[in-house]
């Protein structure tokens, strides 16, 4: 044990740079609200309520639909400040890796903002008039970036200067199993929601793979909330946040669900309903971040778990349970 913390303690110090902390969070947190703005505007089917793009920024006499669309768009100009802030910042940083993963973040802006605007050519200039393709590709590349912000917040934190090598065994080995197939799993599941909110697949597809999302789930929560050392914060605290997120999914997933199956149109839907089904998928997305935060941290306190070291682990386990 002693060894493992002794050469963590001697790894390159971290730079520390409470502006690029500060704008990395922000980056995060300007992402969740681009993806409920994004959802609203599936909700409520207003993608094609202003035809054009670029231009106008303002029509002449805006609908709600106008201005609904309008607000996903709008919110793109702030996670892009955001992200080209948090690489000119990060560009400081002595670890390539951070650097390169900003500016890959900066680039994934640039992608779904021409997702979208092309889709919004397709439909006005007659060559597509329902391209769900794209779309998805659309909802797919927003997770994979929200993953990018969240990857480059846990990696700025405080937490991850200040953490302290741990030996590996049995409970952070399931943490690790676990972080990796629910980070997989709820990446599947955000497309799976994507193609039925599209109408590619039913809606109960989605809802019964949520089954096998919960169940890994509720394992990650109780194998890095309470089975982990009472001293590994950086594990149990994100563990803990991912049960109250689970929870409040199960929730907004119930509620969605049955808003759906009520087969009302979309602009006939109470204004309530439409925020349950926005904060269900933004839910669904602050869930699959924490999981991956969780993974990352998981791996800096315990170390890769290569074949002799996870061979060690499980010796020592059986030794104990002997």
């Amino acid at each position: 044990m002693g060894r493992d913390v002794s050469r963590m303690t001697n790894e390159t110090v971290l730079p520390k740079s409470a502006a690029l902390w500060g704008w990395s969070r922000f980056q995060v947190g300007a992402t969740l609200v681009l993806l409920f703005a994004g959802a609203n505007v599936t909700t409520t089917k207003s993608g094609d309520a202003v035809p054009t793009w670029p231009e106008p920024f303002w029509p002449h006499d805006p609908t709600v639909a106008a201005i609904i669309e309008l607000s996903h768009r709008y919110a793109v100009p702030m996670v892009a400040v955001a992200a080209l802030v948090v690489a000119w910042l990060a560009r400081r940083d002595e670890r390539v890796s951070v650097r390169k993963l900003a500016w890959f973040g900066v680039a994934l802006v640039v992608a779904q903002a021409s997702l979208g605007g092309i889709r919004v050519l397709l439909v006005s200039n007659g060559i597509a008039e329902n391209p769900s393709w794209i779309k998805i590709v659309h909802a797919g590349v927003a997770e994979v970036f929200f993953c990018v912000a969240v990857a480059l917040m846990t990696v700025l934190s405080p937490a991850w200067r200040a953490a302290r090598r741990r030996d590996l065994d049995a409970s952070a080995m399931s943490v690790m199993r676990m972080a990796i197939l629910g980070t997989v799993l709820l990446f599947v599941q955000a497309m799976l929601g994507a193609f039925a909110r599209h109408g590619v697949i039913p809606r109960e597809v989605h809802a019964f793979f949520a089954v096998l999302v919960l169940a890994v789930t509720a394992r990650l929560v109780l194998a890095g909330g309470f089975d982990v050392g009472a001293n590994a914060e950086e594990i149990r605290r994100p563990a803990v946040l991912l049960g109250v997120l689970a929870a409040v999914q199960i929730a907004l997933g119930l509620l969605t669900y049955f808003i759906a199956a009520t087969g009302a149109a979309p602009e006939s839907r109470e204004a309530a309903q439409v925020v349950v089904i926005n904060l269900h998928l933004a839910a669904g997305a602050a869930m699959l971040g924490t999981t991956l935060s969780i993974l990352m941290r998981a791996v800096r306190v315990f170390g890769v778990p290569t074949d002799e070291r996870v061979a060690a682990a499980e010796r020592a386990s059986a030794g104990s349970a002997a």
